[in-house]
């Protein structure tokens, strides 16, 4: 009884596997996204990129010079943190609106409460 964060109440076990891999993937697309988020921003500002590296729990994105402007900096800085932001308010609403049909829609949807709090 109580609250259940994740997939603990689910009985099949490969279903848990399954869904544990594709929040793992999901994971990984946002932390891309995120670096993306970054590299847009300074590759608009003519600074390069010079490579993105991914980590288990984050990433990198290597510019080849750091911006002279302290504003370019700035706005390099919050990008990534910005595109995080609007896939967590993303994955809220469609954790909200989903509406529960099945089980596996459950699932779906706790994958998308999960998500929006990483």
């Amino acid at each position: 009884m109580g609250f259940t964060l994740g997939f603990g109440d689910v009985s099949s076990s490969i279903i848990k596997y399954v869904f544990g891999a594709l929040a793992a993937v999901m994971f990984f697309v946002c932390v891309l996204l995120h670096e993306l988020g970054h590299s847009y921003v300074a590759l608009r500002y003519q600074t390069k990129i010079k490579n993105i590296t991914l980590l288990i729990f984050g990433g990198l994105a290597s510019m080849e010079e750091i911006p002279r402007k302290p504003s370019t900096e700035c706005s390099i800085a919050l990008a990534g943190p910005l595109v995080s932001i609007l896939i967590g308010l993303l994955s809220l609403m469609l954790f909200f609106f989903l509406h529960q049909t099945s089980y596996m829609l459950l699932y779906v949807k706790t994958l998308f409460g999960i998500l929006a709090f990483y």
